[in-house]
C-alpha cells in the first residue's frame, strides 16, 4: 500500500549511487528490483535515479509542507528535504528506510498553490474588482477565484 501512495505523501525522490561499489549494491538491487512497480503505482511522480562513479548512496526525498501567510500578502509552500545515506545498507534495508520515508510524509499536507501578491490583493477585492479583476488568470491557470477567497479570508492582504 505505501508505494501506490509515494506520489500522496511525497513531492520528489532522488537515488544517487554507483553502479560498481559494494557500498552501493543494496541502493542498485532496490532501485533495479523495484523502479517498475513505483513508477508504474505513480505515473506522473518525480522518482529520478542518479548514478556516479564512487559516490555515496543516498535518498533525498522532498516533503510537501504547510502553506504559510506571510507579510505583504504571498501565501509560501515551503517543502522539507531530508537526505538519508545509504552506504553498505542492505536491499532489505534501504526498503524498509524508504517505506518509513514515505510514510512520514503522510504526516505532511498536500502541496498548495502559490498566491502571488497581485492576486491575493485581487481576491480582497469584490468579485467586480476593477482593474485587479481583468488580470485575474484563475481560469488558465487552473483556479476558482471563490475556492481561493474563500482559503485566504482570514488572511491580512497588505
Amino acid at each position: 500500500m505505501w508505494r501506490a501512495n509515494l506520489s500522496r505523501n511525497v513531492l520528489e525522490v532522488t537515488v544517487k549511487c554507483c553502479n560498481e561499489s559494494a557500498a552501493s549494491a543494496g541502493t542498485r538491487a532496490f532501485v533495479l528490483n523495484n523502479y517498475n512497480d513505483l513508477v508504474a503505482l505513480n505515473p506522473d511522480f518525480p522518482f529520478l535515479v542518479r548514478n556516479g562513479i564512487d559516490i555515496e548512496p543516498k535518498f533525498k526525498v522532498t516533503y510537501h509542507h504547510e502553506v504559510l501567510p506571510k507579510e505583504g500578502g504571498y501565501v509560501l509552500d515551503i517543502p522539507v528535504v531530508k537526505e538519508e545515506i545509504l552506504t553498505g545498507k542492505s536491499e532489505e534495508e534501504v526498503e524498509a528506510l524508504f517505506k518509513k520515508l514515505v510514510d512520514a510524509g503522510a504526516s505532511t499536507p498536500q502541496v498548495s498553490t502559490v498566491v502571488p501578491k497581485p492576486i491575493a490583493t485581487a481576491l480582497a477585492e469584490d468579485t467586480y474588482g476593477g482593474h485587479a479583476f481583468k488580470d485575474w488568470p484563475g481560469p488558465a491557470l487552473g483556479y476558482k477565484k471563490a475556492a481561493l477567497q474563500e482559503r485566504l479570508a482570514g488572511w491580512k492582504v497588505a
